[in-house]
């Protein structure tokens, strides 16, 4: 009787252990790792923007080390797969970021959608500029098509960057 009460009690402990665990990591919307020689390297979670009238849906993160180059991954999430994208513009009141060298990693199935993956690198010093108005619209042009999509929860998560991570760096 006694043993099967103590793996009610570990089991109990375990999952509660786990459920704290996850809220927290959850709750910011960043990650950061250590890379070397000093520095630290960040990973901001994935954003979710929507077109107005088709609802398609773009996801973003960002992958840096401060002062240094951005790595932008995107996913269309579209009734077509997107083969290839001519440039991408995030703008915002303060300032409008702007590449053209987007490199496709995957074209995929995900759920009714499909999954279109891109990346690119940007140079740094417009981020905090960039996160300081969290009322963004990202543009993508392809040869077909222009999406024009706006963020999913009126840039709260954007701003929530802002305030955890880009005011203290």
């Amino acid at each position: 009787m006694k043993i099967i009460n103590s793996r009610i009690i570990l089991c109990i402990l375990l999952a509660a252990i786990s459920f704290v665990c996850n809220s927290q990591s959850n709750a910011k919307t960043y990650v950061s790792f250590y890379k070397d020689q000093g520095l630290i390297q960040y990973f901001i979670k994935p954003l979710i923007f929507v077109e107005n009238t088709t609802k398609d849906q773009l996801n973003i993160d960002f992958t840096f080390v401060p002062e240094q180059s951005v790595n932008i991954n995107l996913s269309v999430l579209s009734g077509q797969k997107i083969k290839s994208i001519d440039s991408i513009t995030i703008a915002n009141s303060n300032v409008i970021l702007c590449s053209t060298d987007l490199q496709l990693l995957f074209i995929d199935k995900y759920k009714k959608s499909i999954e279109s993956r891109y990346t690119c690198k940007t140079q740094y010093n417009l981020y905090p500029e960039l996160f300081a108005d969290g009322d963004w619209t990202i543009t993508i042009y392809t040869r077909n098509k222009k999406f024009v999509t706006h963020p999913k929860k009126k840039g709260k998560k954007i701003n929530k960057v802002n305030d955890e991570l880009f005011s203290i760096l």
